[in-house]
């Protein structure tokens, strides 16, 4: 008798937890369809520009960082030959 009522208290509770998430989940939000100002492909932009910059500066995904290695001269070269690579690859 035991086992019979766990089991229909188990099966109701499941039941009570499905109805929840099927009724209680939030609408999805409309998503913008234009692309943002601050992206812009092939030509980059600032903010592009300035997260490559960065990106090499502190390293980080599996890249070393090159702070105090590279001067910011060089960083600059480095950026902008690494923009250069992606249009071209793009294209």
């Amino acid at each position: 008798m035991y086992k019979r009522i766990m089991s229909a208290l188990i099966v109701v509770v499941c039941l009570f937890g499905v109805y929840l998430l099927a009724n209680s989940m939030p609408q999805k939000e409309k998503t913008q369809t234009e692309a943002s100002p601050s992206v812009s492909i092939p030509n980059g932009s600032v903010d592009e520009a300035a997260a490559r910059d960065k990106k090499i500066q502190n390293g980080g995904g599996g890249m070393p960082s090159f702070k105090g290695k590279l001067s910011d001269e060089q960083i600059a070269a480095l950026a902008a030959w690494l923009a250069a690579q992606t249009v071209c690859s793009e294209i």
